[in-house]
Formats: C-alpha cells, sequence, structure tokens
C-alpha cells in the first residue's frame, strides 16, 4: 500500500510513536493556524475532539454518504462538547481502542457528570459532592483508571518533536509518473485498478480523465457459461497460472449409443480423468445422478463430456438421453480400475454416490477440495471459489441454472445444453485445479494428503453410511422436561422485570436490561444505537460489576434460558428429525475442510457443540443408542494428547518424565508450582495446575488466568512465572515457534500441516495477540488432529475384519464404536493399541475406554 502511494505521488506520513489520529490532530491543527479550514475524513470519534469552527468532520454513513460535524453536531451525537471527549472516554472509556474508563458508568454517567463539573479534574476537586453514592464510590476506587483512560484518549497536537516534514506544500496531487504507475501494478497483477485507472487519476490530472494507456491484460481462456471476474490474482502464485493455457474449454454432449461407444474408447485410454456428478439433491442416502461429467487430456486440449441419463422428458418433445443403468454398468469397469487415477472435487460426496449405484471407487484417486485445504486452510474451498482465485474465473453459481426460492427448479427440468455446460465446466475446471495442485504442493503437503487425508474419506464415508441410533422416546420426554424448564424460567424473568416481552430479541431485552432495570452497559453500542445483550456481556457484566441480587439473577436466567432453548432447538427438538427413513438411523456429515486447524468438524448435527458439563447436555447424549440389544458402544478417548504433543515438541523434560509415569499431570504441575509432595496436593491445587498447563497452550495471559482462578493479577503472574521456571524448556519453544512463525509466515504441525498467519508484527496488538495465541497452538493442536486421522485410520482397516463392529463417530479426541457384545473385550483391546501406536512421541499416547448401552454411558 505504502509502495502504491509512492508511485501515486501521494504523501505518507509517518513518525514513530505516535498514532496516526495524533498526525492527524497535528495537521489539523497546522492547517487552522494557516487560515485553512478543515475536514477530516474518518469514523473515528476520537477525533471529534478536534472539532471547532475551523476543523469539521465527516463520517461515512450507513448506505453511502457522509455526515459532517460541527460542534453543535457533536454535542448532540455525544452528549459532550468537542473538548470534553478525552474527558468523556475517560469515565465511559473505549473498547474497541482498549480504553477501560470507569467499570459501571457508562456513557450516560458520563453525559450528565460532565453536564454539571465540565473536565474529569473538576470531578476529582469536587467528589466530595459527587453523586449518588454508588457513582462516586466507582470514581474514587478507579481514580487511576480514569486519567489513564483521558489520557490515553486525548490526541496530540502539538508538532514539538516531531521530526517528519509535515509541511502541506507537498500535499497537493500532481499526476504521477504513469508508465511506472502501470508496470508497478502490473507486477501485482492488480488488473481491475488499471482498468480504472484513468478515471482513478482524474484528480491528480486537474479533474480531466487522464490519458493513460495499460496495453492488454491478461484474460483467462474459456468459452464456457462463465463471468470474467477482475480480483487480483494470488501473486505468489503468478508463475503456476499459465497452467494448460494452451488448452481450450471443449464441451461435448454425449446422448447416443454410437457417441457414448466412442466416449468410453477415449475414457479407457486416460490415465488421469476428473469426474463429477450432477443429482437430484445432496442427500447421498436417497439422491439420484442426472448426469456423468468427465475430463481429461487429449493433446492440448481438455476435452470434457456430460452424459445426461436422468432429465425430465416432456411428452410433446422427448429428450434424447441415456439408460442410467447402461451407463452405470459400462463406467463401472474404468472407475474401478486402479491404475487410472481419478480426480474429484469432494471426493467422499461422489463416492458415496457411486458406492449406491455399484460402483467402488479405489484409493487412487485426488481430491481438489482437499488440496486447496493442505494448501491453506483459511482460503474457501469450493469448486467455484478456488476458480476465481486461482484462475481468475468466475463460474455459472447453481442458482444461476436453476434459480432460487419458490421459482427454483431441479437441475433434471433445466434445459440440457445449459446443464451440459455447467457439468463439463466443473469437470474442466477439476482437472485443471490438479494439474495446478500437483505443481504448487511440495512433497510433504503432497505426502500429508496421500496418507492422511484421502484415507481418511473412505473412513468418514463409511461411517456416514453406518450412522447411530438415536432413542427418540427418551428424547420426546427429554423435550417435555427442557420445556417445562424453559417456561419457569420464563416466568421468573417476567416476575423480574415486572412485564412480560421477548426474551429471544435482543433489542426488547437491552430495553429491560439498560433502561428499564438500568443494568451497566457494557462495551460500544451497536450500528443499531443499541447496546449489546450478547452472552459474551452477560458474563461480563457478572463477572466484572458488583449487582444487586435481583440483577444478577436476571443476568442469570437470561444465560439459562438461552443454554436451555439452544439445547432444545438445536438437538433434542431437531434429532428426531434428522433421522432417514431408510434405515432409522442418524447419519451425520464430518466434514474435513471447515477447521483451520485440521480437526474434524460434524453437521447435522454438531456433535462437537453438544455441552457434557450441562446435565440436558450429558442427557443428550443418552439418546445415543446401540442398534439393538446384541450390541454395545465403545468410547475411546485420547488422555491429554494436546499437552502429550506439547511435551514431545518442547522436549520438557519434566513433562515427559510424568507422563511415561503415567502421573496425573495437572497434579504434577500443582507439586511443582507449589513445592508439594504428590499426598498433599489438594483439589484446590490441582485445578491451579489444570488452569496453568490449559492457559499455556492457548497462550492465555494473567488477566484471564487471574479471571479464571479469581486470584489477583499479581497471583497470576507469579505462578505463570513459576510455571516456566520448573518447565524450563517450554518458554524457549513458545519463544522459537513464534520466531519461525514471523519469519516464514505459517506453523507447521509433525505432519507438515501449515496454518498461515499475516498479522504476527501487526500494529494491532489486539490482532497480533490473537495471532500470536493461534500460531502457538496450531503445531499442537494441528497435531493432536492429524494423529486422530491416522488412528482412525488404522483402526478403520483393523475392524474390517470383524463382520459387526464400525466406527460410527468421531467428536473431538474421541471415537465411538459400535460391536457385537460377544467381541467388545476383543475389540477394546485393538482399539487401545491402535490409537496408542498410531504416532511414535517422547511420550506414550494414553486411552481410556468406556462401554455402555448409550454414548453416555459409554464415555
Amino acid at each position: 500500500i505504502k509502495e502504491i502511494f509512492k508511485k501515486l505521488h501521494v504523501p505518507v506520513l509517518e513518525e514513530p510513536g505516535y498514532e496516526a489520529d495524533d498526525l492527524i490532530g497535528i495537521m489539523a491543527k497546522k492547517a487552522e493556524r494557516e487560515n485553512m479550514d478543515v475536514v477530516i475524513l474518518s469514523g473515528d470519534k476520537d477525533l471529534f475532539q478536534l472539532v471547532n469552527e475551523h476543523i469539521s468532520m465527516a463520517t461515512p454513513k450507513r448506505g453511502g454518504g457522509l455526515e459532517f460535524y460541527d460542534p453543535e453536531k457533536v454535542l448532540e451525537n455525544m452528549g459532550v462538547r468537542p473538548d470534553q471527549v478525552p474527558d468523556y472516554k475517560g469515565i465511559a472509556g473505549d473498547s474497541s481502542d482498549n480504553i477501560p474508563g470507569i467499570k459501571g458508568l457508562g456513557p450516560k454517567a458520563a453525559t450528565k457528570l460532565l453536564g454539571e463539573y465540565q473536565t474529569l479534574e473538576d470531578i476529582y476537586e469536587n467528589i466530595e459532592s459527587v453523586g449518588p453514592p454508588k457513582t462516586k464510590e466507582k470514581l474514587v476506587e478507579q481514580e487511576d483508571s480514569a486519567r489513564l483512560s483521558k489520557h490515553i484518549a486525548t490526541i496530540i497536537v502539538d508538532e514539538e518533536g516531531v521530526e517528519s516534514d509535515l509541511s502541506l506544500e507537498h500535499c497537493h496531487l500532481t499526476l504521477p509518473d504513469t508508465e511506472e504507475l502501470i508496470e508497478f501494478l502490473k507486477s501485482l497483477q492488480f488488473n481491475s485498478i488499471l482498468k480504472r485507472l484513468p478515471i482513478i487519476l482524474k484528480p491528480f490530472n486537474g479533474g480531466e480523465i487522464a490519458k493513460v494507456d495499460v496495453g492488454e491484460l491478461p484474460q483467462t481462456e474459456a468459452n464456457f457459461r462463465i463471468k470474467k471476474n477482475n480480483n487480483k490474482w494470488d501473486n505468489m502464485d503468478k508463475d503456476l497460472k499459465t497452467i494448460d493455457k494452451d488448452s481450450k474449454f471443449k464441451a461435448h454432449l454425449i446422448n447416443t449409443k454410437a457417441d457414448f461407444t466412442e466416449f468410453l474408447t477415449k475414457l479407457e485410454k486416460a490415465e488421469v480423468f476428473s469426474l463429477d456428478l450432477e443429482t437430484t439433491g445432496i442427500n447421498t442416502l436417497n439422491c439420484e445422478i442426472v448426469g456423468w461429467a468427465f475430463a481429461f487430456k487429449d493433446d492440448k486440449d481438455i476435452p470434457s463430456y456430460y452424459i445426461p441419463v436422468g432429465h425430465s422428458t416432456a411428452e410433446e418433445k422427448p429428450l434424447q438421453q441415456l439408460e442410467a443403468q447402461a451407463v452405470s454398468e459400462k463406467l463401472k469397469p474404468i472407475i474401478e480400475n486402479q491404475s487410472k487415477k481419478v480426480v474429484y472435487q469432494n471426493a467422499k460426496f461422489e463416492l458415496k454416490i457411486l458406492e449406491r449405484y455399484g460402483i467402488n471407487g479405489h484409493l487412487n484417486f485426488f481430491d481438489t477440495m482437499l488440496a486447496s485445504y493442505v494448501d491453506n486452510p483459511a482460503l474457501k474451498h469450493g469448486l467455484k471459489q478456488q476458480s476465481k482465485r486461482v484462475f481468475n474465473t468466475q463460474m455459472t453459481e447453481i442458482e444461476d441454472l436453476i434459480g432460487t426460492g419458490k421459482k427454483q427448479i431441479k437441475i433434471s427440468e433445466a434445459d440440457l445444453n445449459l446443464v451440459k455446460d455447467y457439468a463439463c465446466a466443473d469437470a474442466y475446471i477439476t482437472f485443471k485445479l490438479y494439474n495446478y495442485y500437483l505443481k504448487k504442493l511440495d512433497n510433504r503437503e503432497i505426502k500429508l494428503l496421500e496418507e492422511i487425508e484421502f484415507p481418511i474419506i473412505r473412513v468418514l464415508k463409511d461411517m456416514e453410511n453406518q450412522g447411530v441410533s438415536l432413542d427418540t422416546e427418551f428424547l420426546a420426554k427429554l423435550s417435555k422436561d427442557i420445556h417445562t424448564k424453559i417456561e419457569k424460567i420464563q416466568k421468573r424473568v417476567y416476575e423480574l422485570a415486572k412485564e412480560e416481552f421477548n426474551i429471544a430479541s435482543p433489542k426488547q431485552l437491552g430495553v429491560i436490561m439498560f433502561e428499564k432495570l438500568e443494568l451497566p452497559t457494557v462495551g460500544k453500542k451497536k450500528k443499531t444505537g443499541s447496546f449489546s445483550t450478547d452472552m459474551n456481556t452477560l458474563e461480563t457484566l457478572l463477572h466484572d460489576y458488583k449487582l444487586d441480587p435481583l440483577d444478577e439473577e436476571f443476568v442469570k436466567l437470561i444465560i439459562d434460558f438461552r443454554i436451555h432453548s439452544k439445547l432444545a432447538s438445536t438437538y433434542i427438538d431437531n434429532l428426531p428429525n434428522l433421522v432417514a427413513k431408510e434405515d432409522n438411523r442418524l447419519h451425520s456429515d464430518f466434514n474435513q475442510v471447515v477447521t483451520t486447524t485440521g480437526r474434524l468438524s460434524s453437521s447435522n448435527p454438531n456433535l462437537q457443540n453438544i455441552p457434557i458439563k450441562s446435565e440436558y447436555g450429558r442427557q443428550i447424549r443418552k439418546a445415543f443408542v446401540a442398534k439393538d440389544s446384541s450390541k454395545i458402544l465403545l468410547s475411546a478417548d485420547y488422555s491429554q494428547i494436546e499437552l502429550r504433543v506439547l511435551a514431545h515438541m518442547a522436549d520438557e523434560k519434566a513433562l515427559i518424565d510424568a507422563f511415561k509415569n503415567d502421573q496425573d499431570i495437572h497434579a504434577r504441575t500443582a507439586m511443582e508450582i507449589f513445592g508439594l509432595k504428590e499426598d498433599e496436593v489438594t483439589s484446590d491445587h490441582r485445578r491451579v495446575g489444570k488452569t496453568l498447563n490449559f492457559a499455556l497452550i492457548y497462550m492465555q495471559g494473567p488477566f484471564a488466568t487471574a479471571k479464571q482462578l479469581d486470584i489477583s493479577m499479581s497471583e497470576a503472574k507469579k505462578f505463570i512465572d513459576t510455571y516456566f521456571k520448573v518447565f524450563p524448556k517450554v518458554k524457549p519453544f513458545m519463544d522459537k515457534t513464534l520466531e519461525d512463525a514471523r519469519e516464514n509466515e505459517f506453523t507447521e504441525t509433525l505432519y507438515g500441516r501449515r496454518r498461515y498467519f499475516r498479522n504476527l508484527s501487526s500494529r494491532n496488538k489486539i490482532l497480533q495477540k490473537e495471532e500470536e495465541r493461534q500460531a502457538f497452538n496450531a503445531g499442537i493442536q494441528g497435531s493432536a488432529a492429524d494423529i486422530m486421522k491416522i488412528a482412525m485410520i488404522e483402526l478403520d482397516k483393523k475392524l474390517k475384519t470383524y463382520t459387526d463392529a464400525n466406527l460410527i463417530l468421531q467428536v473431538h479426541d474421541e471415537v465411538i464404536v459400535e460391536c457385537d457384545k460377544n467381541n467388545k473385550d476383543e475389540i477394546k483391546e485393538l482399539i487401545v493399541t491402535t490409537m496408542a501406536n498410531a504416532a511414535k512421541l517422547k511420550v506414550p499416547l494414553k486411552v481410556d475406554i468406556g462401554e455402555g448401552i448409550n454414548w453416555l454411558e459409554a464415555h
């Protein structure tokens, strides 16, 4: 950005030790002294303090345009004069700028106090006369915070000490060297900016459209139904954009027996081909194939073919297509031929459907969705999104083909030629992406795909097909119970509020909380003008404010109402609706490309979010049951796998020793921290040890640790410092991890899975700290996720030797196996041995296993 400004001859002002708003303040006052009228364009209300008769401020309005502020408008907007803004922030604070202010005193209190006493200093000079007593008490207790907050909020306007040239003379816009600018923009492939450059340079050219010749810009070659997208290409990959640059897209319709026979001959010769299925829906248990799309290399071209088999036909105009079963039978030996590489986008979906049609896909495949995920997990991995990102080509969206809402049609009812182009484009781009990733990914990333991500697809496919049984009668009883509980909570909330309202409405709840009950406001107002009532706000009110008993009860009830309502709607009432009619089992979807850490996630339902600590959460697990009386569920859970990975990666002897001797790691940590013997460790000591162990993994600082343990900041800091002394290799490992992450802009797991970070050196300290936490944890959590996947792959292979033993669920560090009761002891031993040997670390992997007729009992 700075380089572009240099090329445009736009001055960039920087000064060590000064923030942007300080420089704006200095420049504004300097211009005012030179008898200029100044307009500051910003959304930062801190700058309101600069507004006077010569300096105004313009802020962007929602929906477009600008809102201009003079002193009267500032007073109307904030309730204080411009010169009182720092005093206002000293009292009310500003969470967006990390200005604490005085907890418990919000905007209303600030405007009221400053209306009476003018400045923060006046307030403290007359503190004895300040009322009411609670306000005075908060002012006295938090005086240091108030004065510091005002200091932070005060913008510097004195240019003394600023070494940069802040002269206004060099701020005039003049037409830059356009040839140099164009070459620079081309090097970044900022094609959309280049196309608009004559207009962009208009202000630099005295208001006239600049005459510039940007020359030819690159276009992606494709002649199917696409829209050109002008977003910039990923500059890292510009040398890879020429993949198959000479190939031309050709879509062929195969709807006669003669054409199909000729096509089969070509397909049999192809060593690698992509396959995309068009189906009647996305439920793999019952959707039908509408058509088959293939693409493969043919000399320089990549022709693609569409074989319609399930399109609707109208009597007056019969549609020519091939018979579905005949096509499947002819394609089966080619798709099952293990010497051929089959390329999919989302192989799990395609393989599940092929299996229903009697075609067993083999392990010699490539999945472009997973390749995108391994390349960079933070990106979007859909085919259309990859096409836009990699080839600068926006493909036709499915909605463009079949419509939306009431007017939506089935793909089988859409125009055959349009479906042909759409499906062939999918196959074509999938094939091109395969070639792209072969060159883009390094050997370690390819190995990660071939040894972990691709093999786990078959495991997840079989897990989804197996499903799990639900006790729907038990859930019906549980539903009545939880709704009775919700009604009781609701009734008590109305009693405390002294009126009925919609508790689920944030707006109505906000009026009750902050206007009627006058609870302290937390944070800034939302764009709607109201204060947030989210869970974070409710938790903050409980932990950081001294509420009256009835107010505290009200906040707790709102939290309970939300927790119980979510459990009821998401799980207890909804789970029976997800049971498949085909086999009366629940078939959850297990997703590989959702998390950035490598962990699996699930949907329909999301099993990861069932709260095990809540009583109703535990009862929900009770509804997941064995298929019948001859079966049993086995639950196997890795014990403290992330701490074990940390011990291995940091090579920390004390932690390694504790795990090798099968000690309680939290008790061992407490022993080291407090200098105790094993029999002297109490539950309170262990709680400190546990908190510190997990605080370390997530790089939790003294503030959060103090809050969690309900101790002072100084005590928390002392605990953390002691932790690093007794485990001396942990801090250097942490520092080295972050140092490498800053240098490389990514972290790696033990198996080469990367996660990228761009803000580790950001000036935004909040953003920087958050990325540091994520960067340190990524290698640990990602390695644990990789180990779990390896264990599942090996376990699935071994369970296949039994006639009735199947993996059916995976949640966090736990897997659930359903098996015959007669084999349970043998299978339990097999599970523990397989999972414990999934990785060779410096510490043993411990597996806890249980059994039961339902998930709760097994866990």
